[in-house]
């Protein structure tokens, strides 16, 4: 397809530059890690299992010991250990220049299925623990905006179905609305800072958190994504990282496609502009085809 260039680009210069990633442990965190480790950038990486961590770190130092890499336990849930990780790298390696949070989780099942207390876990993890990360980091920046010299990129990873509804998530989806609907509002309180927000949203990415999610998928779902593109975590990783010129970014196509149709608050290029027609067609047939499926 006509967009599949906008995939292949290069991985943003952050050699010798402070990236914290949460959630980064373990799949696509862990693939950020990697590929960032191999720039020489300087490391904080945090997530609950220290075991874990220890794993990510040494991966890190094997793929290129002149990177450096500390980690940090923290349960994105818990606003005093993200200010003790914030804190803690800023003091070490100065500003970050790229924050990520890869940290989220996803119960499928149907609405009658699904018991109250996973609708507010899910809620507590994939938006509160977003806003309770985006508050301490604004924080930290009013504090040290002074001595602060290079702009700052913040990524909320969020799925596409932060962008359309599906079948079987209703625990999930409006969780990833909820952070879009954040970093759109939040968007206009930081105009005029060096804070620059970004929304990721792929599809299903090969990573232990999908195998898990899979183990309870209601058949139907399963079925309708039998035929969905599946990323590596090292695909979306590169995905992310060349595409920080973007505030939406998305891992396929026709998202991409999705994406120029929906949203007033994008950033539209001239392609943009000129795909939006097609995109306006294509969702009508595409969610008619999805509900005739159902």
């Amino acid at each position: 397809m006509i967009l599949d260039f906008y995939y292949f680009r290069k991985d943003k210069n952050l050699k010798n530059k402070h990236i914290i990633i949460f959630g980064g442990s373990s799949g696509l965190g862990e693939a950020l890690a990697l590929r960032l480790s191999g720039q020489e950038a300087h490391l904080s990486i945090a997530s609950r299992t220290e075991s874990k961590l220890k794993e990510v770190k040494d991966k890190c130092l094997k793929t290129n010991p002149k990177s450096t890499c500390d980690y940090y336990i923290v349960d994105i849930k818990n606003e005093n250990q993200i200010k003790n990780c914030v804190e803690k790298s800023i003091e070490k390696y100065g500003f970050p220049s790229l924050i990520i949070n890869c940290a989220g989780i996803a119960h499928p099942g149907f609405v009658d299925d699904m018991p109250m207390e996973i609708y507010t876990k899910d809620m507590e993890l994939n938006y509160f623990g977003n806003l309770k990360l985006l508050k301490e980091v604004i924080n930290q920046y009013k504090i040290k905006k002074d001595s602060i010299k290079d702009n700052i990129d913040i990524v909320c990873v969020g799925s596409c179905l932060g962008i359309i509804g599906s079948i079987g998530y209703t625990t999930y989806c409006p969780t990833k609305y909820a952070l879009k609907g954040l970093l759109d509002s939040l968007r206009f309180e930081l105009l005029g800072t060096k804070i620059n927000l970004h929304y990721y949203g792929p599809s299903n990415m090969l990573t232990p958190g999908l195998v898990e999610e899979n183990k309870n998928k209601p058949k139907i779902v399963s079925d309708m994504e039998s035929n969905a593109k599946n990323i590596s975590a090292d695909e979306a990783a590169n995905i992310l990282l060349s595409n920080l010129d973007k505030y939406m970014i998305t891992s396929e196509p026709d998202l991409e496609l999705l994406k120029v149709s929906t949203y007033f608050m994008n950033k539209h290029s001239l392609l943009d502009l000129l795909l939006l027609p097609i995109a306006s067609i294509g969702i009508i047939f595409a969610r008619r085809s999805i509900e005739n499926n159902i």
